[in-house]
């Protein structure tokens, strides 16, 4: 299953494309509250996840932002196999953390 992970900050979004334990690509960018909803429906086309997961301080206020996400999603991005799924990161601010430390541990086996 492929999942794109996005971290979103006040002026900028962090995002990875995760398969399994394998990042396939991670970018930081920044955005303005209309961008989020582009680099949604690009990210849908452009890497064909299954399943969108915002997290950041942002998502304080999930049930306000995912709602509104789900349904732009459902009406804007087109994929044949059915609807990406959008969910908030269930470790919330932490799961930047921990993300991490599979980042560094992949940067550490390019030196080795």
């Amino acid at each position: 299953m492929k999942i794109l992970a996005v971290d979103l900050g006040g002026t900028h979004a962090t995002c990875a494309l995760v398969e399994g334990t394998r990042i396939l690509a991670r970018e930081t960018v920044s955005l303005s509250e209309s961008a989020s909803l582009r680099a949604a429906f690009v990210a849908i086309h452009s890497f064909d996840p299954e399943l969108l997961v915002y997290g950041g301080g942002v998502m304080k206020s999930a049930n306000a932002i995912l709602p509104f996400l789900q349904e732009y999603v459902q009406k804007n991005a087109w994929t044949p196999w059915g609807t990406v799924g959008v969910r908030a990161a269930q470790l919330g601010n932490d799961a930047a953390l921990l993300g991490v430390v599979p980042l560094f541990e992949q940067e550490l086996s390019f030196v080795r």
